[in-house]
């Protein structure tokens, strides 16, 4: 099993964040998604970055989702900065 972690907005949406789904090739994990939860729509999904093991992954639909795995949905960050599990993320102005 591998584990899925919502962006707050996500969570209101269909009422949790952490999520369990079964381990395979990602476009696999996020039709397991969809179909679990209706309210999910795939486009506000395909909308947001999306990172497997703290990792971002830049085209993520071929990628292996192991068991054991953590994949995160979050939004595209353009400046400033944003904590992503324990570690913070800074962007490039602030890293000069």
């Amino acid at each position: 099993m591998a584990t899925v972690i919502l962006p707050d907005e996500l969570e209101k949406l269909i009422g949790e964040n952490n999520l369990t789904v079964e381990a395979g090739v990602f476009r696999d994990v996020m039709a397991q998604l969809l179909r679990r939860y209706p309210r999910l729509k795939a486009s506000s999904l395909e909308q947001m970055a999306v990172a497997i093991d703290e990792v971002i992954v830049v085209d993520p639909f071929s990628e292996q989702v192991s068991s054991g795995s953590t994949g995160y949905f979050v939004h595209f960050v353009t400046g400033g900065w944003f904590y992503f599990g324990a570690e913070s993320v800074v962007s490039s102005a602030f890293s000069r």
